[in-house]
């Protein structure tokens, strides 16, 4: 499991046990870096074993301009980052945005955001719970006792919508790596908005087209789907 070594290191360790009586040393797996803005500090990063990903919901904890020069910082309003690895001890960090489908901060008055669980519904979305606080971290002073500031709210993921590819034009085409089938259906998870399409054309590892699978011969899929079947 991840968690920070000590309260105030604001840093993301891997904790490591094989019969929860003897721990490993925790090990650093991220770490601020030049590219991040200054203050920001790592507040946590629960993470889920997906599709044969590790994913993990990076919080970043901002902190206060005047907090800089200190060893410890605890304000500034918290948002998350989309990491993931395929080892659970390398991550990769992606645009380094806040993920969440509002981009996060300033929706119904939320100043941070901890995404904390991630399920499947029976639809095949995904589904991402999160911890909305109105304040900042450790603002709470500034609140009535009787004052609801946190919230529990759900956001709906596509399944497998961590990355995509779109077309920035009336046409697109991708042309994908050697890939060897096993037979079975051609699924796609895709979108094709109200007037698009998709077809497929299917071609051997020469790059010439296989007989019966050329693209005019493909039937155009439309609509929105996890698994939308190509058939030609």
């Amino acid at each position: 499991w991840t968690s920070r070594a000590v309260v105030a290191d604001r840093r993301i360790t891997l904790d490591q046990t094989s019969d929860w009586k003897h721990f490993a040393k925790p090990q650093v797996i991220i770490h601020p870096d030049p590219s991040d803005m200054p203050g920001v500090e790592f507040y946590g990063m629960p993470q889920f074993f997906y599709e044969g990903y590790f994913i993990g919901f990076l919080w970043r904890e901002w902190g206060a301009p005047f907090e800089l020069t200190g060893s410890t910082r605890i304000l500034g309003r918290v948002d998350s980052e989309l990491v993931y690895s395929v080892n659970g001890l390398a991550w990769n960090r992606t645009d380094r945005q806040s993920f969440l489908p509002d981009r996060g901060l300033g929706k119904d008055n939320f100043s941070s955001e901890y995404p904390t669980a991630m399920v499947m519904d029976d639809e095949g979305w995904l589904r991402v719970y999160t911890t909305s606080c109105v304040g900042e971290h450790n603002d709470w002073e500034k609140f009535r006792l009787d004052e609801t500031i946190s919230y529990i709210t759900v956001s709906r993921w596509r399944r497998d919508g961590f990355c995509a590819l779109e077309s920035h034009s009336d046409m697109g085409s991708i042309l994908t790596r050697g890939i060897l089938p096993y037979g079975g259906k051609i699924l796609l998870n895709a979108t094709t908005g109200r007037f698009g399409s998709i077809r497929a054309e299917l071609r051997n590892f020469d790059n010439t087209p296989v007989p019966g699978f050329e693209l005019d011969n493909c039937i155009p899929i439309t609509g929105d789907g996890h698994f939308l079947r190509l058939r030609w």
